[in-house]
Order: structure tokens, then sequence, then C-alpha cells
């Protein structure tokens, strides 16, 4: 058996199989559309294929491939990023899961592509055997005052990501990503499809998939950072903060008044949105004097992630030394 790219007839075979496990939240119908918007999103038409095994002409297994670019020391690397591995009910415990992954493998290497990264959300030991490394997967909290006292501060009014604010994000993206020891290149394109497939979700999800909110930092009238972020509860999770040094410091602080004033218990996101806070990790290290006047923080706690965690299979040694970096710099938007 061998890999091939998938019919429309083979996806909406597989689909009505994962529904069940992956359908956040939408009916039958919308799923399939998320899918099939996805699959035609400009960025995806040139960089996503959906790949299933078949045995007897019925599919046994599928896995989808994203073309991803990773930036390091100003050099870009072809990236083949795997996902939604999934094997048939009736197919299961024949080995066709680490089939297909061989089989994508292959693909990447004989196309030029410089390795392989997927985000496991199972027992990393499975992808540990066909070769794959984990880099670091840690979430970490940051626990809020309370019951204290809140100034005259007000928060700022909720700001939803949209499509027009892509320009600018990719800009100060660019920017920062020449300062991270790695990272996901972005283009217009790849962002727009990122934040499309969360708006989808947010617009028709019946579990009240939160809409992305951007923070932005500015400088002297120029906008030199941005913070993503979405609520859940009494949570505020940091999806990525990028910007100059500066303008990080000044998003901290934004995040934290806001949050503080809106009766936010905690902050909570990857492990690489807290570098600013290595290697003290406590808040009051990047806020400033206001935000920290009158409270006291809590160190930050670390927990390991089930789900999302980043494993690499270099075809280079010179992308070897990747492992070493602590925290890991991935960030969460860019979870495939």
């Amino acid at each position: 058996m061998t890999i091939a790219l998938a019919e429309w007839s083979d996806i909406l075979t597989v689909l009505h199989e994962t529904y069940d496990l992956w359908s956040p939240g939408l009916r039958k119908d919308e799923y399939q559309e998320y899918i099939w918007r996805q699959m035609n999103e400009p960025w995806a038409r040139r960089n996503y294929k959906f790949f299933v095994l078949k045995k007897d002409a019925k599919v046994v297994c599928s896995c989808k491939l994203y073309t991803v670019s990773l930036s390091r020391k100003g050099k870009r690397y072809q990236i083949g990023g795997l996902g939604a591995i999934y094997t048939m009910k009736k197919a299961r415990g024949n080995g066709y899961a680490s089939e297909i992954i061989r089989e994508v493998v292959e693909y990447c290497f004989n196309n030029s592509y410089d390795g392989t990264i997927l985000f496991s959300d199972i027992d990393p030991l499975f992808y540990e055997r066909l070769g794959f490394i984990e880099f670091g997967s840690a979430d970490f909290g940051a626990h809020l005052p309370k019951n204290q006292l809140i100034s005259e501060y007000e928060p700022h009014a909720v700001t939803y990501v949209e499509a027009s604010d892509v320009p600018e994000m990719i800009s100060i993206y660019a920017k920062w990503l020449r300062t991270q020891p790695f990272g996901f290149h972005r283009s217009e394109l790849y962002l727009k499809y990122k934040l499309g497939r969360e708006r989808y979700l947010a617009d028709h999800s019946t579990l009240a998939w939160p809409r992305l909110e951007i923070t932005y930092a500015e400088e002297n009238g120029t906008k030199t950072g941005y913070a993503l972020t979405e609520r859940g509860g009494h949570n505020l999770r940091v999806l990525e903060l990028v910007g100059s040094e500066q303008a990080r410091r000044q998003l901290w602080s934004k995040l934290v008044e806001n949050a503080i004033a809106q009766r936010m218990h905690k902050l909570r996101g990857w492990e690489s949105v807290a570098t600013d806070l290595f290697p003290g990790f406590r808040l009051e290290k990047i806020l400033n004097d206001e935000s920290t006047q009158g409270r006291t923080f809590a160190p930050l706690t670390y927990s390991q992630r089930t789900w999302g965690r980043p494993m690499f299979m270099p075809f280079l040694d010179e992308l070897d030394d990747l492992f070493e970096y602590f925290p890991c710099p991935i960030l969460e938007l860019d979870h495939l």
C-alpha cells in the first residue's frame, strides 16, 4: 500500500468518523464546510495536502500535510507539518498509522523538505518510535492578585482581530522573529488562513468558541507590538505576545491591568509566551510600576500539556540543536 492524495469523497469518508472526535461544536454540514473552506484558502491550495492510505480500494488511514517554513538565524527551512492522523475504526490494530506517517515522512524527504513536525495529542512515545523528538511543551499559569485594591484604571474596550490587522501583524512579527532562536515564518496568506479557521469556529461553534482579541503596543504613535488573547471563564489565555522589548513590557502591563479590572483569576498560555519572564518567572519582572503597586504576584506555575506537544524530525544536521532551546519558542497559533 502507498499513500495517495485524497479525493473529496475519501475526505468525506474520514470526516464521517472524525466528526464526534474532532468537530469543535459544529453541525455535520458545518464541519464539512469548515474543512472544505480550509482546503480552498489561497495559502492552503499550495501548502495543504490530504493523504489517504487505502486497502482494497477503501480508506484505512489518513493524514494531512502542511508545507510550512521555519526561520532560524535569517535562513528559512521548508518543513512538512503532519496533522490529523486518523485510522478508520474497522482498520485499527494493523499498524496503518505508523505506515502512513513513514510514507508521508518519506514523501517529504524525497521532495527537498528539511524536516517534519507534528503536534502530539497522544503519548509522544508512539511518535518517538518513528523518529520524532519532543520539544518543550509546558503551559504556564499566572495567578492574578485577588481582594486587592484596583486602581482607577479603566479597562480597554475589547478589540477583536480582523483581516485588516494582518499586514500590521506580519510587519511586527517579522521584526520580532529576527530576535528569536527559531520560529515559523509567516506570510499574509498564512496568517489569514490561521485567523480564518479561528473566526469560523467562533461564528459557528455551539461551544462558545472565543473570538481572538488583539491588543497593540505603541511607541511614538507607531504600533511596535501586539498580543493575541482569548477569554475562557475567569482565565485569559495569551496565544502570543510579540514586538520590541519595550512593546512587550507595555503589553504585559496592559493585559494584567485589563485582566484584574475584569476580575479574571489567571493568565495562561504556552511556555513560548513566558520567555520574557525567564529566569525568575515572576510577572513583576516585566510589569511597570503602576501595575505592581500594592499588589503581590505569585510565581508562575508550569504544567505539562497533554495536547499540542511539538515533535520534530530534522533531516539536516544543522537543525539538531533546536532541541536545546528552553523555553520552546513555537507559538500556539502555529499549532497545526
